[in-house]
């Protein structure tokens, strides 16, 4: 690769103010006083650690600065949900790495940075010295009011942070919107109709297209989607949209059909200038699990992870684009997928959290359709400092998760995090409800004694053998193995023990042999469909897909102005 621009790769990072103007005066941190610490139990039931966000995201900041980069992008949910705390908080961190360290960021909106046009009101739980908690919200919801809690708008985003990508600069060589030159909000207006028809909004895009160096391309998409509801809401009203968690790609085709058209539009002309195209945003736009898509909803129903996951016909259409690279972040998996239709390609890089399991931001390294991507896990040495806190809220509410104020780094606390969230979240939300009582009672031979019948002591080789040690080895300890793979694949396989590794590859391959008819013993076809995604997770490398071609039109719902922009600067 000759000459490769060099730009640093961050995706939900979730930033966290701690000391915003909350008045809480009587809670300290070190020897600060006012500090915002959000509870043990918020985290241990959620996919993401809140409180140690900030220094997280400082420890990627100085990591850009050691490989000197000038150029960093920030792939969505730059906040903790888009409070103007947050917000203001993130920018001013932004704005201080620039002026100190000339470093540009380039930005895209998360589901987690704003709502919609109106913005909404929103609550949450705070410690307090003792170990209890009380409230803070925006409105008189419970608690204390703080018009810092509210949750923004795409206006006041756009006003926050324009000068991150999202308005135009003095110094940019090329910069467009798919409605053309203008920056002005109202000039990227576009309608959205609800599932019936009946009702329309009128939303703001905020994709962008900058030239920030010469030959250098970068396409930031607003993938985010939020879709009126039918019925009669009045225009303002928050609970009018719905959330755009879970509509992602998905819903672009449907709902945005013009990003696809000036995405197809971008990468022409940045082949016939020369130019290095690279584009982001939020959502995948592939499916970043190995193609274990339909085993999810096989084994989980429509999961909020199922519900994410782009459908291989909207992978398709992104591919026919000929963006050739897409970075996405959104649900914290480190994978790399590269997808064929016919003559296109699209290699997508889905990129891990600093505040998820494995803890890593990236660097690609990008000249013409050659990209290079290396990985840097984030260290945060003051990754206890927390712990006092969260001590206090265990002694106060009886909370049976000493483990994790144990752990000896924060690459440990992570991990520790997914053993919480096993518990915590995934058996009682994601797992059917029949397995998600039996399983804390089950081991992993009891799996091994399931999936590998008696008749096979008969057998020429004899019965494969575990380990009493491996034989113990708590379920709940197994999914946890499941989903840290799950997320961090490579990286989670490299920490796995080998032994460990092993029979797992044992258990999923008898199961993958099994000749029992579906359907005789369904806990049977359901763990051998959990087993069958393992094994995926435990196959080390990139995932390849075929995607196939379809010569249907895309459907839509929504308008959009399209101009096929200015030429190529």
């Amino acid at each position: 690769m000759t000459c490769p621009f060099r730009i640093g790769l961050v995706a939900d990072p979730h930033y966290h103010e701690l000391f915003p103007e909350y008045g809480f005066a009587d809670m300290r941190l070190g020897d600060r006083a006012g500090a915002a610490i959000r509870t043990l139990a918020d985290t241990l039931s959620s996919t993401r650690i809140f409180n140690e966000s900030a220094d997280a995201f400082r420890a990627v900041l100085d990591g850009c600065v050691e490989q000197g980069l000038t150029t960093v992008v920030i792939v969505g949910d730059l906040t903790d949900d888009g409070q103007v705390s947050n917000l203001e908080g993130a920018a001013a961190l932004l704005d201080d790495y620039e002026r100190r360290h000339g470093i540009r960021f380039f930005l895209t909106p998360g589901n987690h940075d704003l709502h919609a046009l109106s913005g909404r009101d929103h609550a949450q739980r705070f410690l307090v010295q003792d170990g209890n908690w009380r409230t803070v919200g925006s409105a008189a919801l419970a608690g204390r009011v703080s018009a810092q809690m509210r949750v923004v708008g795409t206006r006041r985003f756009l006003a926050a942070l324009g000068r991150f990508g999202f308005g135009r600069r003095p110094e940019d060589l090329h910069w467009e919107t798919p409605f053309g030159a203008s920056d002005d909000p109202d000039d990227r207006r576009f309608t959205i109709a609800s599932p019936s028809g009946g009702t329309h909004r009128t939303q703001i895009d905020a994709s962008y297209l900058v030239e920030p160096e010469p030959g250098l391309w970068l396409l930031s998409l607003d993938a985010n989607v939020f879709v009126p509801r039918d019925g009669a809401f009045e225009a303002d009203d928050p609970a009018s949209m719905t959330e755009a968690s879970d509509a992602g790609w998905n819903g672009v085709l449907r709902h945005k059909p013009f990003l696809l058209d000036w995405m197809q539009q971008v990468s022409r002309r940045a082949e016939a200038g020369g130019k290095t195209l690279l584009a982001f945003s939020h959502y995948p736009a592939v499916d970043p699990l190995k193609g274990t898509l339909a085993d999810e909803l096989a084994l989980f129903g429509a999961t909020s992870f199922a519900r994410r996951t782009p459908t291989p016909e909207t992978s398709a259409q992104v591919a026919r684009t000929g963006i050739g690279h897409h970075v996405s972040g959104h649900l914290h998996v480190d994978d790399d997928t590269e997808c064929t239709l016919g003559i296109h390609r699209l290699d997508h890089h889905a990129l891990p959290s600093p505040v998820g399991f494995p803890p890593a931001w990236k660097i690609a390294e990008i000249a013409g359709r050659d990209l290079r991507l290396t990985t840097h896990p984030v260290d945060v040495p003051a990754f206890d400092r927390f712990f006092e806190a969260y001590r206090a809220e265990i002694a106060a509410s009886g909370l049976q998760t000493q483990a994790f104020t144990t752990a000896s780094s924060y690459r440990d606390l992570l991990e520790a995090h997914v053993d919480g969230l096993v518990t915590g979240r995934y058996l009682p939300l994601d797992w059917p409800a029949d397995l998600a009582v039996r399983i804390p009672a089950m081991s992993l031979g009891d799996l091994f004694d399931l999936m590998v019948p008696p008749e096979a002591d008969a057998a020429p080789q004899g019965k494969p053998h575990l380990s009493a040690e491996l034989r113990a080895r708590p379920m709940t300890a197994v999914l946890a193995d499941f989903y840290r793979l799950r997320n961090g694949q490579n990286a989670a396989l490299s920490r796995l023990d080998p032994r460990l590794a092993s029979a797992y590859r044992l258990v999923a391959a008898h199961a993958a042999n099994d000749t029992m008819p579906d359907g005789i013993d369904t806990v049977r076809d359901r763990f051998k469909i959990f087993l069958r995604m393992l094994a995926r997770y435990l196959a080390a490398g990139a995932a390849t897909l075929n995607l196939e071609p379809r010569t249907e039109p895309r459907q839509t719902s929504g308008t959009g102005r399209v101009s096929s922009g200015p030429p190529s600067a």
